[in-house]
This record gives C-alpha cells, sequence and structure tokens, in this order.
C-alpha cells in the first residue's frame, strides 16, 4: 500500500511540473515571486505618453492593434505575430498564431512568465518558453527558452537589456542593450549580439539627434523601433510602458552604425512626425519616407 501511493506521488510530480508548460493559459494564482506583488501594469499616464494609440501600421502591410481596459493594455492583435494577451494575476504574457506556419523561424506561441517588476511597475525580470515551426525542420515543433533582464534609471527610463535564447537544437542567442538619456531623451542605443558557433556577432549603434527648440517634436506616446534590439520582445510589451518611459521628444536625426555579420556601415537620415490631432492621426517618416503610421484614442486612468 505504501509503495502504491509513493507511486501515485511521483505520477502527480511528473503531471504537476509537465503542466507548467501550460502555465499561461492558466489564471490560477500560483505562489508568489519575489517582486511579483506589483503585478498591474503601468498607467500610461505615468509613462509620459499623453496620446496613447490604438495601433500602428507599417509600409510592408503589418499592423498591430491595441486593446485597453482602465488606462492600461490588456492584448491586442498583429498580423505579423498574431494574439496576444497580457494577464495580471500574476503577470504574464502570452503570443500566439491561430494557424500554423512552417515559416522559418516563425513563433506559433510563446509564453512569458514569470514576469518580475518592480515597484514602479517596470519588467526587472522575466523568461519565456515557445514553439516554433522550421522549414529546415522537416516543419517539426522546436521548443524554445529564453530570459531577460533590465535594468533603469532614477527617472524610469531603460538604461541595461540582457537577453538570452536558446532552441532545442543547441542553438543560442546573447545579447546586451545599452541606452543613454539627457533631460528625458534618447540619445544612444547600444546592442551587441553573439551566436552559437560563432555564427555571427553583431554591434549596432543608434545616435539621435534633436531640435529642443521645435515643440511640435514633443512625442505623444510612440516607442522608437530602434529601442526594442531583440526580434522575440513584442512592441506591445514597450507600449505597455513595462520597459520603462518612453523618450520625450521625437528625434531630428538617427545615425546607425553597425559592424559584424558581414557588414561594416554607417549611415544618418532625418526623422520627421507629423501629428494630425484633429484626426487623432499621424506619420513617422525617415529619410523623407513614411515608415509608420499611428492611430489614436482617448484613453485615461482611474
Amino acid at each position: 500500500m505504501i509503495r502504491m501511493v509513493r507511486s501515485l506521488m511521483k505520477i502527480w510530480l511528473v503531471t504537476y511540473m509537465a503542466c507548467g508548460c501550460v502555465a499561461c493559459r492558466s489564471n490560477k494564482k500560483s505562489h508568489p515571486l519575489e517582486g511579483e506583488a506589483a503585478v498591474s501594469v503601468p498607467c500610461l499616464r505615468d509613462m509620459g505618453i499623453v496620446r496613447p494609440i490604438a495601433g500602428w501600421s507599417r509600409g510592408d502591410s503589418n499592423m498591430t492593434r491595441f486593446k485597453y481596459r482602465d488606462g492600461r493594455i490588456v492584448g491586442g492583435y498583429s498580423t505579423e505575430y498574431g494574439t496576444f494577451i497580457v494577464e495580471t494575476h500574476p503577470l504574464a504574457f502570452r503570443v500566439f498564431k491561430e494557424k500554423k506556419s512552417v515559416a522559418t523561424g516563425r513563433v506559433r506561441e510563446v509564453c512569458f512568465k514569470p514576469v518580475r517588476v518592480a515597484p514602479e511597475g517596470h519588467v526587472v525580470y522575466m523568461e519565456f518558453n515557445g514553439m516554433e515551426q522550421e522549414t529546415a525542420n522537416g516543419g517539426k515543433a522546436r521548443p524554445f527558452r529564453g530570459e531577460v533582464s533590465a535594468s533603469y534609471d532614477s527617472e524610469g527610463h531603460i538604461t541595461e537589456m540582457n537577453y538570452h535564447r536558446e532552441n532545442s537544437s543547441g542553438y543560442r542567442e546573447t545579447g546586451v542593450a545599452r541606452y543613454t538619456w539627457k533631460d528625458g531623451n534618447l540619445e544612444t542605443v547600444v546592442s551587441d549580439v553573439s551566436h552559437t558557433n560563432n555564427l555571427y556577432e553583431r554591434h549596432e549603434i543608434y545616435t539621435f539627434g534633436y531640435d529642443m527648440q521645435d515643440s511640435l517634436k514633443l512625442n505623444p506616446g510612440i516607442y522608437l523601433q530602434e529601442m526594442n534590439c531583440f526580434p522575440g520582445l513584442y512592441d506591445f510589451i514597450w507600449y505597455a510602458g513595462l520597459w520603462g518611459k518612453t523618450t520625450r521628444r521625437i528625434p531630428q536625426t538617427v545615425t546607425y552604425e553597425k559592424v559584424g555579420d558581414g557588414e561594416n556601415r554607417s549611415e544618418t537620415q532625418s526623422i520627421t512626425f507629423i501629428l494630425r490631432p484633429e484626426k487623432n492621426a499621424a506619420i513617422l517618416s525617415y529619410g523623407g519616407v513614411p515608415r509608420f503610421s499611428f492611430d489614436y484614442f482617448p484613453v485615461s486612468c482611474p
């Protein structure tokens, strides 16, 4: 009888551990983690976002739509990576495609959990697990996992992000991004990424220039694409305010430098931002070419 009980306990333990792989599909409260008390997504107003966006679209037809509740992002949809959900008990993120794809590197589902936050509501650490399908792997699902950590200054701006990702084939990617700020404006983003077996190492630098006299350059609430250095971190996490405040002003120029991965180049582009408050819309252009369009709707916090 004792042996039978022990055997049943072992089976229960294995089953319990296996269920952890799909923990993001459940809203049941688990034992609290360190820093988990502040699970509420920050109010966008507190992040300096005065015009929360309803969504954005890109020239290649990719678009993202956000859903809000009480001034906070709760989910949405993207043509690029599918549906995303923000859970808050405890804080977690889930991204999934409704239909499977065999495109190289296409993510089928990824869950960010656990997510640990600072008292201000900024993410300081999170883990993620997911499945992807690759043509090179015969269309078979391949699991991957990783973790991200971040540091912030006293004003709530991100200063460093560390990223690690690996899949079941032993492919590993490690990166670090460093951010410098002045008077609430993003000055530089420097990122270094390395891959297993020296597939490539990449060093990138973005330097931003500002026209401090132009009041029209005040940022109504967008995050610059250059802030997101790692492809596995989705833009909705930035727009939820969970990676800290965005830049106070829209830059006038951006200089891009890249070393490694078979390239060594540098180029400077002008940035223009046209806000049409009467239409609740805006356009962000690089080098005179419209790159992103945004639309807004009023969002207030309780």
